[in-house]
C-alpha cells in the first residue's frame, strides 16, 4: 500500500489561509464590537466576573490562537498521509468549526446555555488535536495547546455568564417560556 506525499508548502499554506479566511468571514458578523450595535449593546450589558480580559484581548487573541493552529495543520498536510496525521487534520478543522459555531450559538443567538455547551465541545476537540498531532508532530501540536487553553478559560467564563445572566440567555429564557 503506497501512502499519499504530503504536501508542498505553498499549496498546504494556500488550503490553511482559505480555511481560515473562510472561518473569519463566517464569524466575523458575531463579533460584539461598534460595527454590530445591537450585538456590542446585549454584551456590555452582561455582568462579567472581574477576570474578564478587555474587550481588545479577544479581538488580539483568537487570530494569534488560530494561526498558531493554523501553522501546526501547514506542518501536517506537509507530511506524508497517515491514519494519525489525517485524524489530526480532521481534528484541526472540527476545532475551526467549532470557534465559528461558538460565536454563532453564544453571541449571534445570545445562547449562553448552548454556548457553555459547545465550548466543552471546542476544548475536547482542540485537546483531542493536541494528543493526536503530537503522535505526529510534536511542535503542531504544541501550535494547538494555547488554543485549548485559552478556550478552556473561555468555557469556564461563558458558565459564569451563563450563571450570571440568566434573563440575557435567550437559551435559559427559552427553558423557562417552555415550563
Amino acid at each position: 500500500m503506497t501512502m499519499a506525499r504530503g504536501l508542498d508548502p505553498l499549496p498546504a499554506g494556500l488550503i490553511v489561509v482559505g480555511a481560515l479566511t473562510i472561518s473569519g468571514l463566517v464569524s466575523r458578523p458575531y463579533s460584539p464590537d461598534p460595527s454590530h450595535p445591537r450585538l456590542r449593546r446585549w454584551y456590555k450589558a452582561l455582568d462579567k466576573p472581574g477576570v474578564t480580559p478587555p474587550d481588545a484581548a479577544f479581538g488580539i487573541m483568537w487570530p494569534i490562537l488560530l494561526t498558531g493552529l493554523g501553522i501546526g495543520a501547514w506542518r501536517l498536510l506537509r507530511r506524508d498521509s497517515t491514519p494519525a496525521r489525517n485524524a489530526a487534520l480532521g481534528l484541526a478543522a472540527a476545532t475551526v468549526g467549532l470557534v465559528d459555531g461558538y460565536a454563532k450559538i453564544t453571541f449571534g443567538d445570545r445562547d449562553l446555555t448552548a454556548g457553555t455547551v459547545e465550548s466543552r465541545a471546542l476544548v475536547g476537540v482542540a485537546l483531542a488535536y493536541v494528543t493526536t498531532a503530537s503522535i505526529v508532530d510534536r511542535p503542531a501540536a504544541a501550535l494547538g495547546l494555547p488554543l485549548a487553553l485559552w478556550s478552556g478559560f473561555g468555557s469556564w467564563l461563558t458558565d459564569e455568564l451563563k450563571q450570571r445572566n440568566p434573563r440575557l440567555d435567550s437559551g435559559a429564557a427559552e427553558r423557562l417560556n417552555a415550563a
